[in-house]
């Protein structure tokens, strides 16, 4: 019996389950070959993973930051200031201003619960979760308490009978309610000191839909992937997306800030914080092709008005203590023009980390080396562009299958994504969002089966998967936002018929069945 698991070892760490769409049931090879391994291997059953777990984030650093926040103010208009009709509206700030995180704290909480901004959020550089929610103890400002209520429902045309809408996730139930985040976070000044450091603390936990994706190997799950104190027949559980504390301080006359633990990623535009988001709905590079939280240290060092440089050391993607030697460095920079139109940014992230394969029942680790882009521009005081690129590749994460021989060996994998978004600010409570994206998935590591058969080629074909979301975002009330979109996604992955057991019919979408699909959503976001 082949002895090959395709039960991401990713996904078990804490990214998002391969679709059922791609299980390769272990029947469907043939038993009359078996194929002995070597030594190291361990006989397993052949399955494609749907872990229910996995973990998504995005970057979000904390209010009062002075490079972070400095930083911030460069994509979006002071939140004092609505959408008007003078060209002025959409001016960005000429300057940035250092302000302590204590005088600006009563400032940040009385605009936080305008959660729409001349900018859409989903552009900001670094998404602070502390703007999208009020205070919860106004009257106790040694701690900030705030958060968010997301909850929403997806209708699918297709109806699947897995009731999924996989492999688009987090908003993955088909014709289904979710409760998304319950969120909750917590601020606390540790130690402040104007002329040199300022110690914060943050504590960020979540319950919902979505804490199956936050949940990570040595915090909410134990080193083999199961769950610590989470059901195991639950979509729905506790996470801890942000744990850690920040040094800021200044060195030669510029910000300088060091953040320990755990905390969200800054590589994509979109965010793990809904009330950040233009969309209800998230990109499959941001789902597939991004870390979404990594726990290390990380360095931000502003060198000018327009330019800050970011290092980082962390335990790879989303993974607190793994039972693998796991690790990444994580260099970037950002910037912005003179005249505040148009601002870029850089990541790339090197390392060691988890493959889709699994060894004497422990997950194999390969060099993984990804890239991302964001550049964003203003073409019009109430429209911005923004494109999210990225590129990885990672050794050792595709099985080949040499059934002549009975031996199994391993090669790289790659993947690309490109997604573009256009926001227009229609009225100080309402903007309308697009977004048009591709993403290639071109060993099937990342979404598919990595397992390919010599010969006979890889068990699915094809590997594109393409979408276009519309939508908008209404600010009901104060702290009330509703996020109406409907999306349609196409993908050219189907099964082979010249591998053993290969089943030319599977498709990506509609539990196995369908090309594409079509989804109807709406999610409504209360803030506290």
């Amino acid at each position: 019996m082949i002895g090959l698991v395709l039960l991401s070892a990713f996904q078990a760490q804490g990214e998002p389950p391969l679709s059922s769409v791609f299980e390769l049931p272990l029947e469907h090879l043939p038993a009359a070959d078996p194929l002995s391994f070597p030594e190291t291997l361990e006989t397993a059953t052949l399955e494609t993973a749907t872990l229910e777990t996995a973990t998504l984030e995005t970057a979000t650093l904390e209010t009062g930051t002075l490079e972070e926040e400095e930083l911030a103010t460069w994509l979006f208009e002071p939140r004092e200031q609505r959408v008007s009709g003078s060209d002025d509206a959409a001016a960005f700030p000429d300057s940035v201003t250092e302000h302590s995180p204590d005088t600006d704290f009563q400032t940040s909480l009385a605009s936080s619960r305008r959660i729409i901004d001349a900018t859409p959020e989903s552009i900001k550089l670094i998404t602070d979760i502390d703007h999208h929610s009020g205070d919860l103890l106004p009257n106790w400002p040694a701690l900030r308490l705030g958060g968010w209520f997301a909850q929403g429902f997806t209708g699918n045309i297709n109806r699947p009978s897995n009731g999924l809408n996989r492999p688009v996730v987090f908003n993955d139930l088909a014709n289904k309610f979710a409760l998304h985040q319950a969120y909750l976070h917590a601020r606390t000044n540790l130690y402040n000191d104007d002329d040199d450091w300022n110690v914060t603390a943050g504590l960020d936990a979540s319950y919902g839909y979505d804490s199956q994706y936050l949940t990570v190997p040595g915090l909410e799950r134990h080193q083999d992937g199961t769950r610590k104190f989470n059901s195991e027949d639950s979509d729905y559980g506790i996470s801890f997306p942000q744990l850690f504390l920040e040094l800021r301080s200044e060195l030669w006359g510029h910000p300088i800030s060091l953040k320990l633990g755990r905390f969200l990623s800054l590589t994509s535009s979109e965010s793990l914080a809904a009330p950040a988001n233009a969309l209800y709905s998230h990109s499959y590079s941001f789902a597939y092709a991004n870390p979404f939280t990594q726990a290390g240290a990380l360095a931000s060092y502003q060198t000018g008005a327009r330019t800050t440089w970011f290092l980082g050391y962390n335990q790879g993607w989303d993974n607190w203590r793994g039972s693998s030697s796991q690790w990444g460095i994580l260099p970037g920079v950002a910037f912005r023009d003179a005249a505040d139109k148009q601002e870029f940014r850089f990541f790339a992230h090197v390392g060691e980390d988890l493959t889709n394969a699994l060894t004497n029942s422990a997950p194999i680790t390969g060099s993984r080396k990804s890239f991302h882009v964001t550049y964003r521009r203003s073409l019009h005081r109430r429209l911005r562009y923004v494109v999210d690129a990225v590129t990885g590749s990672q050794q050792d994460a595709v099985i080949v299958v040499h059934p002549a021989t009975s031996q199994i060996s391993f090669r790289a994998a790659r993947w690309y994504g490109l997604a573009q978004y256009l926001h227009w600010t229609a009225s100080d409570r309402t903007q309308a969002s697009l977004r048009v994206e591709w993403f290639r998935d071109a060993d099937h590591s990342r979404i598919g089966t990595p397992v390919e058969f010599d010969p006979g080629g890889l068990v699915l074909n094809g590997g594109d998967y393409f979408g276009m979301t519309a939508g908008c975002q209404t600010e009901l009330f104060s702290n009330v936002l509703f996020r109406p979109e409907i999306r349609w996604d196409w993908s050219n992955t189907r099964g082979s018929g010249t591998v053993p057991g290969g089943d030319p019919s599977v498709r990506a979408f509609g539990d196995r069945t369908d090309a594409d699909q079509l989804t109807l959503a709406a999610d409504l976001i209360i803030q506290y």
